[in-house]
């Protein structure tokens, strides 16, 4: 379909494969963190659950708004159509089922050395 098409096109050229994958399922590379300063990681976009839901309005809302408490960028200058075209590419990589992670699960999984760290220093 040539709406997801063009929406993958954009998820390539605005960098989202760069946190997210190149096929959504996230790179561990470079080590995030939150805004409380846990260690974070993108969603899998494959098999993950989205934070708001996987309704296209709530995906929409997150590519264009960002999310706040972490390194997701706000979109404000893409236009609607491209937003709508990459939500439609976001839903077309989405997979059941999903996969539920805990809080501490994510930050262990996410960098477990920078996670180590962190809790070291925060213990001195």
């Amino acid at each position: 379909d040539e709406t997801i098409a063009r929406g993958e096109g954009t998820y390539r050229e605005l960098g989202c494969n760069k946190c997210h994958g190149e096929e959504g399922r996230f790179c561990p590379e470079p080590e995030r963190f939150d805004g409380r300063g846990y260690p974070d990681r993108p969603r899998d976009l494959v098999y993950e659950p989205f934070k708001g839901g996987r309704e296209p309005e709530s995906i929409y809302l997150r590519i264009a708004a960002g999310m706040p408490g972490t390194d997701h960028p706000a979109v404000p200058g893409l236009s609607g159509g491209r937003v709508a075209d990459l939500v439609q590419y976001i839903g077309s990589i989405a997979r059941e089922p999903e996969l539920v992670l805990t809080n501490h699960v994510r930050w262990t999984v996410s960098a477990p050395a920078a996670y180590r760290a962190e809790f070291e220093e925060r213990q001195e």
